[in-house]
């Protein structure tokens, strides 16, 4: 599996000739930025300030000079997240660590044209980050520098790209369920927010209060065609005026009952969160440093869920905090490979989507609605089984203990 990781790897990076339209965008950033707009200001940015710093890390505007460099950043976070996956799943579940690393390798081969064209090689990296320094805490002899490690990973990615925010809610129920002094659990929290606000802070220095301007950004989105809302409109949807706009770089679904589903999107977001929030709380002692682990790798899927928007890179970093989570809740090799196959099922109807269909977008061709619904609907059956796993273990310990719950 290593060698097919590497030779995978090294195809990827020494003859990858496509230029994806996401670096193309980028390097248009960075032409501005040369030419003395300052950005978030002139232009507009649709990712918070670390984001930004990467997209100009390769210090070129050539095209072939830039997308070789940015590649070549994103592959290195690609070899980190393999090996964080790696070291993670050997001590969780160490007959699995083979077959997970099958799945990664298999699904990142599926979605080549996206794994290194994209920023979510970075943002898989600071979540697996985060989540691997948790772990470790449990048993080094500095535990509380290992958690303070997984409260900056975990903050460093929300200033990359907001979602990773989602997990340190639960980071701090289950520190101040395992940690008996309350005083280093607020140190570690104010230092997740001084890492979070650093960024900003810098970047507010030429650019002030308009580095905030992503959040007005993705508040205006629409229903991105490959999100679960915009597979629901256009499969409940009788509107003849129902039909594909081009906003915000991206395909969107208009009419029908878009807007309302807009509306649904907070309410859903919010009902999620607080629904996970509620079980972390309801489980009381019983939530360990190990089960705290598995709340944090629900968190991001089940937000993905209900969120507007479902690129197909977002594949990238969902596969892996799925297969984490069936590690824990599968209860035989049959239900890990099960959620394997799934994972391979959904980054093959990505990739059939994202290059293959995208030019059909725009007429809301049926057979490419079709491919986004089949693979909207394995992920979301996925994420409920996996949810239903992880409720049925719950009760059984808590069955065992007497504990309410």
């Amino acid at each position: 599996m290593l060698g097919a990781f590497v030779v995978s790897r090294v195809v990827f990076l020494g003859f990858h000739l496509h230029h994806g339209p996401n670096l193309k965008e980028y390097r248009g950033w960075l032409q501005a930025a040369h030419a003395g707009r300052v950005p978030f200001v002139d232009f507009p940015i649709e990712y918070p300030p670390i984001a930004w710093w990467v997209m100009r890390s390769p210090g070129t505007t050539q095209a072939a000079a830039y997308d070789f460099r940015f590649r070549l950043i994103m592959g290195a976070a690609d070899i980190g997240s393999f090996a964080l996956l790696w070291w993670i799943v050997s001590r969780r579940r160490r007959r699995a660590t083979l077959l997970v690393a099958a799945i990664y390798v298999a699904c990142t081969i599926a979605l080549e044209y996206v794994l290194y064209d994209s920023l979510d090689m970075l943002m898989l990296l600071a979540v697996l980050g985060g989540a691997a320094a948790w772990l470790r805490s449990e048993t080094s002899a500095f535990p509380d520098s290992w958690r303070a490690v997984a409260y900056l990973s975990l903050a460093a990615g929300a200033a990359y790209k907001v979602i990773p925010i989602f997990a340190l809610p639960f980071l701090v129920i289950g520190d101040l369920r395992t940690t008996a002094d309350r005083r280093r659990v607020g140190w570690r929290a104010a230092l997740a927010l001084a890492g979070l606000a650093a960024p900003f802070a810098a970047a507010a220095r030429t650019a002030g209060p308009g580095v905030l301007g992503f959040v007005r950004y993705h508040i205006a989105r629409g229903l991105e065609i490959e999100s679960t809302w915009a597979t629901l409109v256009w499969i409940t949807s009788r509107d003849p005026a129902l039909h594909v706009a081009s906003r915000f770089g991206s395909w969107e679904l208009a009419g029908g009952l878009s807007a309302a589903f807009v509306a649904l999107n907070w309410a859903a977001a919010l009902g999620v969160l607080g629904a996970l929030t509620w079980w972390a709380l309801a489980l009381k002692d019983r939530l360990d440093a190990g089960r705290n682990y598995l709340q944090i790798l629900l968190a991001l899927p089940a937000m993905l869920v209900v969120s507007k928007v479902f690129s197909t890179q977002y594949m990238l970093w969902a596969v892996p905090l799925l297969m984490l989570t069936a590690v824990e809740v599968a209860p035989d090799r049959r239900g890990l490979a099960a959620v394997g196959a799934a994972s391979v099922a959904m980054a093959a109807l990505s990739a059939v989507f994202y290059p293959f269909g995208i030019q059909y977008v725009a007429a809301l061709s049926p057979w490419v609605m079709t491919v986004i619904a089949l693979r909207n609907a394995i992920f979301l059956a996925t994420v409920v089984w996996l949810v239903r796993l992880a409720v049925t273990r719950d009760r059984a310990i808590q069955a065992a203990s007497g504990a309410p719950f």
